[in-house]
């Protein structure tokens, strides 16, 4: 019996995706967002396409803005979409 064949065998990840907190993906709960957060979200809303439309974003889009992320986060509704396709849509100017 070859050594090694009763443990698991760990394929390395290409692209090793960023962790975070869970709750940063609910749309309004992270208000502003630090660097690795950012990319987090950035990660997840790429891999999960029902997140990103739920976020605002389109089914079929190819690249969500960086301006529009952060909006979602700090201002979005978790319980409406309508609110938050608003926010992917048009980069606010805050005073």
């Amino acid at each position: 019996m070859a050594a090694g064949k009763d443990q698991p065998v760990v394929q390395p990840t290409l692209f090793p995706t960023p962790s975070g907190d869970l709750r940063l993906l609910e749309p309004g709960w992270a208000g502003d967002l630090a660097p690795d957060e950012l990319e987090f979200l950035q990660a997840e809303l790429f891999r999960d396409k029902k997140l990103g439309f739920q976020w605002g974003f389109r089914l079929s889009a190819k690249r969500r803005p960086e301006w529009a992320i952060p909006q979602v986060a700090m201002w979005g509704d978790s319980a409406s979409r309508t609110p938050n396709m608003v926010l992917t849509r048009q980069q606010l100017q805050v005073l």
